[in-house]
């Protein structure tokens, strides 16, 4: 019970989640900032209907746009870093779709990336 509460009260924190597609700019509402996700620089994500021992790990590239600050940034999703922090804001990678399929040569549909906000 405390480890549910504990993780509900973890992802009750993160104030904003926004969806991007790969090589798309968003405005995050009420944040006064923009979120433009340039690439998948890695995907290396256990694929869907196999076991495998490691989760594996998605890269992706982000610029960001806080104010008056631009920054480029690498955001990981099993392996740091999983956030970056800029103009008063933490930005985490929440999820990566597609997931890579087993069997697949090739990724199917362009990538779409959710992001995770909140004020630091």
């Amino acid at each position: 019970m405390l480890i549910a509460a504990a993780q509900t009260a973890s992802a009750q924190n993160w104030q904003k989640r926004v969806s991007i597609a790969s090589g798309r700019e968003k405005t995050v509402p009420g944040f006064g900032m923009r979120i433009k996700f340039l690439e998948v620089l890695d995907d290396s994500r256990c694929p869907v209907g196999t076991t495998c021992i490691w989760a594996g790990n998605a890269k992706v590239k982000i610029q960001v746009f806080a104010g008056r600050r631009a920054a480029t940034f690498e955001l990981n999703s099993t392996v740091s870093p999983r956030t970056v922090t800029i103009g008063g804001y933490e930005i985490k990678l929440d999820s990566l779709e597609p997931r890579p399929r087993a069997g697949s040569s090739g990724r199917q549909s362009p990538y779409t990336a959710v992001f995770a906000i909140r004020r630091t």
